[in-house]
């Protein structure tokens, strides 16, 4: 049954379809090709991205917390010897 309808549809069709296609409208197909790549770069891009940071941030915030301690201490420390030996 269906191949019947496969082949009346095929012997119904026209050989020629007497389109005219200018050169505006390739064009356009380029443009959306370009969009579409540009579109799938970003769509691909940011979630890795953001799964990158989340993984960085993961492993890297306990020696972070460490790292900034360290330089508030010794950021305060530097403070408070200028602060002595303005005072004396």
């Amino acid at each position: 049954m269906y191949l019947t309808l496969i082949i009346c549809t095929l012997l119904l069709l026209p050989t020629s379809a007497f389109a005219y296609v200018d050169p505006g409208t390739g064009m356009l197909l380029w443009q959306g090709f370009i969009a579409a790549i540009g579109a799938l770069i970003v769509i691909v891009r940011n979630p890795i991205t953001k799964l990158k940071g989340l993984i960085a941030s993961y492993y890297g915030m306990k020696s972070e917390r460490k790292s900034s301690q360290e330089a508030i201490k010794t950021e305060q420390s530097i403070q408070i010897k200028s602060t002595l030996n303005d005072e004396t």
